[in-house]
């Protein structure tokens, strides 16, 4: 059973009008801008985007880690996440070492200007919804974290991070110039 305040209403200004999946873009509309937003904002008190905490606050609580490690963890290509990690690096938060064991193996370890940040940093997910998510009983926690995992699933992300962004019979943009 949904609980009430979870149901979707059928209020037109709550979007009740438009078909469901036309309510679920929207509503994924709205979570990306506010993720955007919230990322904008910690750049402006924090000097770094949300993706970037992420990453850090990820590398703090677990210590040193290999690339590939954070990106599964996180749920970020490897390529996006050295991106990440260079940034890391050039404000002095992060740095690669060689893993003394196997020096093939690449680690990015937090500095400690990079556990300070995290120490004083509010958390990677959004203030308010981190707040107010404390306040819902577990329940209702889990069925929003299935809903979203749902809707993950269902869109198929992994999907776009292997496969090309164009198909092989598209045409070559370059050559319609």
């Amino acid at each position: 059973m949904i609980p009430s305040e979870l149901r979707l209403s059928d209020d037109p200004g709550m979007n009740g009008a438009l078909e469901p999946s036309h309510r679920i873009l929207h509503a994924i509309r709205r979570i990306s801008r506010a993720a955007d937003l919230y990322s904008k904002q910690l750049v402006l008190h924090f000097g770094i985007t949300a993706p970037q905490l992420l990453v850090l606050d990820e590398i703090v609580e677990k210590g040193a880690m290999m690339v590939r490690s954070v990106a599964n963890e996180i749920h970020l290509s490897s390529s996006t996440l050295v991106g990440i990690i260079d940034r890391l690096e050039a404000k002095g938060l992060a740095r690669r070492e060689r893993a003394t064991g196997d020096r093939r193996k690449v680690l990015v370890v937090a500095t400690e200007a990079g556990h300070s940040l995290v120490a004083r940093a509010p958390s990677p997910l959004q203030g308010t919804l981190a707040e107010a998510l404390k306040h819902l009983p577990g329940e209702e926690q889990l069925l929003i974290a299935r809903s979203l995992e749902k809707i993950v699933d269902l869109m198929e992300v992994g999907r776009w991070e292997t496969e090309p962004i164009l198909p092989p019979s598209a045409p070559n943009t370059e050559t319609l110039q």
